[in-house]
This record gives C-alpha cells, structure tokens and sequence, in this order.
C-alpha cells in the first residue's frame, strides 16, 4: 500500500548542527509532501531586495535527508523561493532532481510554475498543484517565479 504524506515547512538550513530526522512516516518507501521553505543557491548567488528576510538552506542536508526518506517531492511555491533570483531557484531544482527529489510550484514562466506532477504507483493516479499567496517572486507570462494562487487554480483542477 502506498501512502502519501503531508508535511509543512522543510528548512534544510545550516544553523542547526545535526539534522534531525525523526521516522514520522509510515514507510521510506512512501511518498512524502512538504514545502522546502529554503531556496539552495550556489555560494555567491546574491540576495534579492525585499520586505524580510532572505534565507537558504545548505545543500549537503539534501543527501542526508534522501538517504532517509527517497520518495519527497517538494513544493517550492513559497515567499522565500525567489530570495536568491531565478538563478538561486533554479539550482535549487536541480540540486533536488540531483538526489532525485521532485520540485513543483514554480518554472520560467507562469505556465511552467502552475504545472502539476502527475504521480501513478501502484494503480494509484495523483495529481499535485502547488500554489502560494500573490506576492514577491510570482511567475508571469514571460518572467520566472513561483506559481501564484489565483482564479486559474479552478482551470488547473478541472485538467
């Protein structure tokens, strides 16, 4: 039997010395949701100007935490995904397609960022949107971000 669960913010930030992974699911092998709360930009990205603050997580986390639970999928549509620019987002994706983490909830362009995962395992089919409040880094027609939580999610669903 496969489970699906639901977790909230994920801060793979550096601050902490160990990283704790108390074995809250039901399987490792099930798939996990949560919201990486911290982008993960290469040293040296810089921070994007905005009202609060500007954090990120540390990359060397990711491994341990795949080690542990394989099956995440990540949710990047938050207030903190555009802290280090599309740059810093992007090689957050590809950090997490990296340790084959999956990441939904932003893109190059509003159509990219509304985009949903689609998941069938074991004649189970699922379909995931991630959305977030219409704020800094949202996603345009022609500009990168995070997908916003507007009128669009109704079209979204009912595909």
């Amino acid at each position: 039997m496969t489970y699906l669960s639901l977790v909230g913010d994920v801060c793979l930030d550096s601050s902490k010395s160990k990283l704790k992974l108390d074995p809250i699911f039901p399987s490792a092998t099930n798939l996990v949701l949560g919201n990486l709360e911290t982008p993960l930009p290469k040293d040296g990205t810089a921070k994007r100007t905005k009202a609060g603050p500007n954090i990120k997580g540390d990359i060397n986390r990711l491994p341990v935490l795949q080690q542990h639970f394989p099956h995440w999928l990540f949710t990047v549509a938050n207030n903190h995904a555009m802290d280090y620019g599309w740059e810093g987002l992007q090689h957050t994706q590809h950090q997490c397609d990296r340790v084959a983490f999956r990441c939904l909830g932003a893109g190059p362009n509003r159509d990219a960022a509304q985009a949903p995962i689609l998941i069938e395992q074991d004649g189970l089919r699922l379909g995931l949107l991630a959305r977030c409040e219409t704020q800094f880094g949202v996603a345009t027609p022609t500009s990168p971000g995070v997908a916003a939580l507007d009128a669009n999610i109704y079209k979204d669903i009912e595909t």
